[in-house]
């Protein structure tokens, strides 16, 4: 029996030496493909570590929420780790003391001598010490210790402590941790992996409604439960998919538009915007119970019922997750805030006006009211009325992925307000 933790290199030797009467590599390349199929393992990832602080959107579930409130002292400052070459629109995540995001990193040989910097995903340590992998992007996924992000045309897992391989599976994108496993899309396929070893547990193919065409779903959100994937594109046909995450089958779908956005997926509740900007709300039976048309709002942070968004003219606003209806509304810039980070106690947002200092606003949840306004002076000030970079939270205070274009400046990069 062929041990299957071995890597496809390795099976490969193997092969070929016991295979002397084979003819060309062709063979030996068809029987490790049958073999061993699209993954390439090269150790078990290390997923059982549970992270002091979960990713910027909360968990795969998307909700923007954690469960614990930053810890940000009066006279907090903050301070630049890394620069940052793209508009991350997938944000920055954090693993143990690696801040995981989109950029650059330099390199040298063993000489010494400085080579081509590499673009891609980049481990940060709040030290600034950095690995990065190239042909990687987002957005990312935490497990315990390990990242697991697009890697070419597949996935792949890193150890985030210094950027190494786990495994690689080489099909699907925008992975999401559902029932225990990384699912994960190709095309109008669906797969469910194992985090720790990339082993395939099950593949759904052409989940449309009534098999009349194949479409596909390619942004996913989920939790032990359930999992829920939207369409981008207008088809004749439902763009809410959910599935049981265990085995791959489809529970339900839900009629909404095209989403820009993946689904949140709450307690209670899922939730969709469109890209018409309609508001949705199933059970999780896949009945809907609201709509509401919201104007250009961002996705709702979700947690304890409340929905909170940020409007395009610089307002927070509150919605009661049963009914949709709006509950509380405040204008804290002329620039649109931030997607809000939610803590038991508090929701976090950046705030600015147009070529002014951007500020970090905590406003408590319960009485509303702003308990603190912090200036973050080393952040690019803004210039359009684009949303500003989602929070991420950490051991060490919140962390801003920011960017002012496709090019390194002194300005864009990775900052901890601490």
């Amino acid at each position: 029996m062929i041990d299957m933790r071995v890597n496809r290199r390795q099976f490969a030797a193997a092969l070929c030496g016991a295979t002397g009467a084979l003819a060309g590599c062709q063979s030996v390349d068809r029987q490790v493909q049958a073999a061993l199929g699209p993954r390439i393992h090269h150790r078990d990832a290390p997923v059982d570590t549970v992270a002091t602080w979960p990713t910027q959107h909360g968990r795969s579930d998307r909700t923007g929420s954690i469960s614990r409130d930053l810890e940000l002292d009066l006279d907090s400052s903050a301070r630049r780790i890394a620069p940052s070459v793209e508009r991350g629109k997938w944000g920055v995540v954090v693993s143990g003391d690696r801040i995981i995001h989109p950029g650059t990193a330099a390199r040298s040989d063993s000489s010494g001598e400085s080579r081509r910097p590499v673009y891609g995903l980049v481990g940060t340590s709040l030290d600034g010490e950095s690995w990065a992998i190239e042909d990687t992007h987002g957005p990312s996924l935490v497990v315990g210790e390990t990242v697991i992000c697009s890697l070419g045309d597949g996935v792949a897992a890193f150890d985030a402590s210094d950027g190494t391989v786990c495994w690689r599976y080489s099909d699907g994108g925008y992975p999401t941790l559902a029932g225990g496993l990384v699912c994960t899309t190709s095309g109008h396929t669906l797969f469910g992996l194992d985090p720790r070893d990339g082993r395939r547990h099950w593949k759904t193919e052409n989940f449309s409604d009534g098999a009349r065409f194949e479409y596909t779903v390619s942004k996913l959100a989920g939790d032990d439960k359930l999992l829920c994937g939207v369409r981008t594109v207008e088809y004749d046909a439902d763009s809410l998919v959910a599935f049981d995450p265990t085995t791959g089958a489809v529970r339900w779908r839900g009629d909404t538009g095209p989403c820009r956005h993946p689904p949140v997926v709450g307690d209670e509740r899922v939730y969709t915007l469109s890209s018409e900007w309609t508001l949705t709300a199933f059970n999780r039976r896949g009945e809907q119970l609201w709509t509401r048309d919201v104007g250009w709002e961002s996705l709702p942070a979700v947690d304890d019922g409340q929905l909170w968004s940020a409007g395009p003219d610089g307002e927070i606003l509150v919605r009661d997750g049963e009914t949709g209806r709006k509950q509380w509304q405040t204008t804290v810039g002329n620039v649109a805030p931030s997607r809000p980070l939610l803590t038991p106690s508090y929701a976090y947002v950046l705030v600015g006006e147009l070529e002014e200092e951007t500020r970090l606003l905590m406003i408590d949840r319960v009485s509303k009211s702003v308990r603190r306004s912090q200036s973050v002076p080393v952040l690019p000030k803004r210039v359009d009325s684009q949303l500003f970079p989602p929070l991420a939270a950490s051991a060490a205070g919140a962390v801003i992925g920011e960017s002012t274009g496709l090019v390194e400046t002194d300005e864009g990069g990775v900052y901890v307000v601490s």
